[in-house]
């Protein structure tokens, strides 16, 4: 016949527990590390690719990755918001919508932008990256004469209705934020986990 205690009785019964007996160790912190492959294939463009300059703004090219990045630039030469939106999947135009409206940035300010920061630029595209349906590929913005180095940087594009157009699907990606990364190795993980305040070692 078993015996049980009523449930009345059981906080007399753990407050008769000597106070030695409750008392924990020092917490000790520790980080569980759990891989994700992300298989990619990378190819350099050798030389380099100049794209062309000038050229109407609106002759927009969708049917490679690289016509469309020509085309993409050619409306940033231009100044022209409009034509830009064209070469963006329709998700990330939104998703540029919406950035923008955070930012207080509008149209008026990525134009005059644009004008200054690519009109008569040297624009030289490096490495082509595949990852799953997507194609990235880096680019370098350098001024025509000396080669001074402005910017360099990775873009994303997928296929839209049969045409390549520029994504942000990768803007948090660590395929597009972290391709070149010494041995292909990286670790992610936020700053805090549950209720441990001490950050997470990187």
């Amino acid at each position: 016949m078993h015996k049980y205690i009523p449930v009345c009785l059981l906080p007399l019964l753990f407050a008769a527990i000597p106070a030695s007996a409750q008392q924990l160790s020092p917490e000790v912190f520790r980080t569980l590390v759990v891989e994700t492959v992300l298989p990619f294939s990378v190819r350099q463009y050798s030389p380099a690719f100049v794209l062309p300059q000038g050229g109407p703004a609106d002759a927009l090219d969708f049917s490679s990755p690289e016509k469309a990045i020509a085309s993409f630039f050619r409306t940033l030469e231009a100044g022209d918001y409009a034509l830009n939106e064209r070469c963006w999947t329709r998700a990330s135009v939104a998703f540029n919508t919406q950035k923008n409206s955070e930012s207080g940035k509008g149209p008026d300010y990525w134009t005059d932008y644009w004008r200054r920061a690519y009109r008569g630029r040297k624009v030289e595209l490096l490495h082509r990256i595949d990852y799953e349906n997507y194609v990235l590929i880096e680019y370098r913005v350098s001024m025509p004469e000396g080669g001074r180095v402005l910017e360099t940087d990775t873009l994303a594009l997928e296929q839209e209705d049969g045409k390549w157009l520029l994504t942000q699907s990768l803007a948090d990606n660590p395929i597009h934020l972290a391709w070149k990364a010494p041995g292909s190795r990286i670790q992610v993980g936020p700053k805090t986990v549950g209720r441990l305040t001490r950050p997470v070692k990187q």
